[in-house]
């Protein structure tokens, strides 16, 4: 386990490396490997153990009745997942928690977190939590704004644009392929490579695989 790295991870910000060493001894520390497309959490399990990505990715998701998988969201490396259903003993998972590649997950047991009481290391954890969990909510009520819009340009352009603010020299860098940005806002994937192949003839957006480039942004209109 290497301690440094995770003493420098958002969850454990105040942390020392030794701080880290103490979470293992308690034994609420356990890092596991999984491959590409193997599960971590499936939809109606419930689970003690918050989800900390390591390296590569996970992808929550969800299946309707018909089979048809749609993406919530992919969580990179040095976030967290499954944090909600950690804290709530007992709530079983309502979504699938895959591997999107090659991954390594480090699981915080949320009880142990919580018999430290006012323990300094703890109380970091802690209040990093809640920063992360709120982040985590306004994130998915974007999801919300973005599918609120009833054409798959709308739905594109709204997105393209909120990630915008994350990205550096114009370049906006999703996190999803073709198929996930599909399932995320909700459209059909053929129609959504239509629909963005229009909109780079318009001048409106370029780009090649999941790296954006937002020229106009008074295009949400049919």
């Amino acid at each position: 386990m290497n301690y440094k790295l995770i003493s420098f991870l958002p969850l454990f910000y105040g942390c020392t490396e030794d701080d880290v060493k103490f979470f293992e001894k308690l034994g609420a520390l356990e890092e596991k490997k999984y491959f590409k497309d193997e599960y971590i959490l499936r939809e109606g399990c419930m689970t003690k153990d918050i989800g900390i990505v390591l390296s590569g990715s996970v992808r929550v998701e969800r299946a309707d009745i018909n089979g048809q998988r749609t993406v919530l969201g992919i969580t990179g490396a040095g976030e967290v997942f499954a944090e909600a259903y950690a804290c709530l003993e007992g709530m079983p998972m309502l979504v699938d928690a895959v591997a999107n590649e090659d991954s390594t997950v480090l699981q915080l047991a949320a009880d142990k977190l919580f018999s430290l009481g006012d323990r300094r290391a703890g109380s970091a954890v802690l209040k990093n939590l809640i920063k992360i969990s709120a982040e985590k909510n306004v994130r998915l009520s974007a999801r919300g704004i973005h599918t609120s819009y009833k054409t798959i340009r709308g739905r594109l352009l709204s997105y393209l644009v909120s990630q915008r603010s994350f990205s550096e020299e114009g370049d906006i860098v999703i996190p999803f392929d073709r198929q996930q940005l599909a399932d995320y806002l909700g459209v059909d994937r053929s129609a959504l490579s239509k629909e963005i192949g229009r909109l780079k003839k318009l001048g409106v957006i370029d780009c090649r695989k999941n790296i954006f480039r937002l020229y106009k942004t008074g295009h949400f209109a049919p």
